[in-house]
């Protein structure tokens, strides 16, 4: 009977053991399925809340387009989108220090009505002209003599202008009357612009016309007209 007993209680335990492991089981099963759903619900706020901010930032992104559009429409119509595009595209004003300015000015005011002069003695030897001068002076000078295109003995005085990089050299002088002005023609061989003149024997004035901006060759005889 003591032994029955044992043998009873024995599976009574067992029993118990079983059970509150099954429900332990069962718990934590529950409890897992819990957690798998709450992470579904905050994987689904977090979509929603993504696809909320997408469509915001796309409706933004459209009302954004439509004024830029609606602006560069008002502004062709005004024309001020030219300006703007103008102002952009401009170069940079060089300030210039008003010493410098002064400094020119002056050296310009001294001079302006210089001109260089060149000798021709019968059939001399073509006369090569120097370097260019950094001096710049206005048109309208005076001639020193009268024109003499068209005398006897003339000789061939070839004129040069040493800046290739200039952009067009022209020639005039009181040989032309001052009226006339005839294109130099650059030579990448002797890194000048060049033409070739015949003149009579006599002093001839005569200038560059650098870029429209007249010049003469400070490196000749030259002094004002009279």
């Amino acid at each position: 009977e003591r032994v029955e007993k044992e043998r009873v209680e024995k599976e009574r335990v067992e029993k118990e053991r079983l059970e509150k492991e099954r429900l332990e089981k069962e718990e934590e099963r529950l409890e897992k399925e819990r957690l798998v759903e709450e992470l579904l619900a905050m994987e689904q706020v977090e979509m929603e809340r993504a696809e909320k901010e997408r469509v915001e930032k796309e409706r933004v992104r459209e009302e954004s387009t439509k004024t830029n559009v609606s602006d560069v429409m008002k502004k062709v119509e005004s024309g001020q989108l030219e300006k703007e595009s103008e102002a952009r595209h401009a170069p940079a004003k060089e300030e210039i220090p008003k010493a410098d300015v002064k400094e020119k000015v002056e050296k310009v005011e001294q001079a302006q009505n210089n001109s260089a002069s060149v000798q021709v003695m019968g059939r001399a030897k073509p006369e090569k002209k120097p370097e260019q001068s950094d001096q710049q002076f206005q048109p309208g000078s005076s001639s020193d003599g009268a024109p003499a295109n068209n005398g006897p003995q003339l000789s061939e005085v070839k004129f040069m202008w040493n800046a290739l990089q200039a952009k067009t050299v022209e020639l005039s002088g009181n040989f032309w009357g001052w009226t006339r002005r005839e294109h130099l023609t650059a030579n990448p061989e002797t890194g000048a612009w060049e033409i070739t003149v015949n003149l009579p024997p006599g002093l001839h004035h005569f200038k560059y016309i650098v870029d429209d901006v007249w010049m003469y060759d400070i490196r000749c005889k030259n002094g004002p007209d009279e």
